[in-house]
């Protein structure tokens, strides 16, 4: 895609009005959905699909989810994203989390992260991440409105570094 193209398309999605919907579109745009590519990926175009997989793994499962589906690498970059936005509060709930398991080290096979979890889940009668995700919630933070300032901000980093990502691909 040409540059000019891309800001065009940086500004349509920016004027969309629901956040998910935002999302949705900038992912569109990313196009990045096998792993190798998204190794590869720019920073500023890691930030924005780490943030939108935080918001699509907590909205439909909340914190255990999140953990459960996410290898501690691309944990690390969730983390790494949402820093970079300011989601302050997700950033310490993860954190938080993080810190729950054996010396703060999530483990890599699926299995054990699973059996840590639930352990931990178990530790307040299977209810303790539903009320950590009640918590967030209440917080009001919304990592998705802080995705689109993020993007706006930086829109012509955004949209010269969209535009060598898709040559590249």
């Amino acid at each position: 895609m040409e540059p000019s193209h891309v800001r065009g398309e940086i500004d349509r999605i920016l004027r969309v009005g629901d956040g998910a919907e935002f999302a949705d579109a900038l992912m569109d745009l990313i196009d990045c959905n096998e792993e190798d590519l998204y190794d590869r990926l720019p920073a500023a175009l890691k930030t924005a699909v780490a943030v939108n997989a935080f918001s699509l793994e907590s909205t439909s499962g909340g914190f255990y989810q999140l953990i459960a589906n996410s290898a501690p690498a691309l944990l690390h970059d969730i983390r790494s994203g949402l820093r970079t936005i300011g989601a302050t509060e997700a950033v310490r709930f993860l954190d938080d989390i993080c810190n729950k398991f054996p010396n703060g080290v999530m483990p890599d096979d699926p299995a054990e992260r699973f059996r840590i979890l639930g352990k931990l889940d178990g530790a307040d009668g299977g209810k303790a991440f539903r009320k950590l995700d009640n918590e967030y919630g209440s917080t009001g933070e919304d990592v998705l409105a802080l995705l689109k300032m993020f993007v706006a901000r930086r829109q012509d980093e955004v949209a010269t570094t969209l535009a060598e990502w898709s040559q590249q691909r």
